[in-house]
């Protein structure tokens, strides 16, 4: 990813109408997310231009409302090694368990600079099952009452843009990465 591939997704702030404010402080992460771990950083570019696509698709709600948390919902992986995000084959029980630290990571940095894409983000890694991630608890431990004043409206919303984020998320994880992270012991790519 070049300087100039950085600052196409920048110009996208202006062109989604993001607010000046909240390009000014995601941009500075997205950098370190590229230096950090590359394939994350494109993973996300995918996974914002896959969400814009979609509601541009379904007129559902506006390209920024999926643009944005696509573009930021993997930031928590900052603070997991890199070579677990690395890892193609042999995933551990541990593995997994560390790999899942990146959404609350990724709330809390997000908490403050852009609230409804943290909210969002939450929502697209939160699967309603017995040993989903993350759970209703960590909702708790992670923005405490941080939502408690917003509208039943706005976070309903946020739970639906993250299904979708989910489904850019999910679509892109199965057609573009090979390891054996969702089947152990069968790296594979799905076409």
């Amino acid at each position: 990813m070049t300087v100039a591939e950085l600052e196409r997704i920048a110009r996208k702030f202006d062109v989604l109408e993001i607010r000046r404010g909240t390009k000014e402080k995601i941009i500075p992460y997205l950098e370190i997310l590229r230096g950090y771990h590359e394939p994350t950083f494109k993973h996300s570019v995918r996974v914002a231009d896959l969400g814009k696509r979609i509601a541009e698709f379904t007129h559902i709600t506006e390209p920024k409302a999926l643009w944005l948390p696509g573009i930021v919902h993997d930031l928590g992986k900052l603070e997991i090694p890199k070579e677990l995000l690395d890892k193609t084959t042999g995933w551990t029980r541990t593995d997994a368990e560390l790999i899942k630290k990146h959404v609350e990571f990724g709330c809390l940095l997000l908490s403050g600079l852009a609230n409804f894409s943290a909210l969002v983000t939450f929502y697209s890694h939160y699967f309603k099952k017995e040993d989903g991630y993350p759970s209703d608890q960590d909702f708790t431990r992670i923005f405490g009452t941080t939502y408690d004043s917003w509208s039943e409206a706005s976070r309903t919303k946020a739970k639906y843009l993250g299904r979708l984020v989910a489904l850019a998320d999910t679509y892109d994880a199965i057609t573009t990465r090979k390891n054996d992270k969702f089947s152990p012991g069968q790296a594979r790519l799905l076409s």
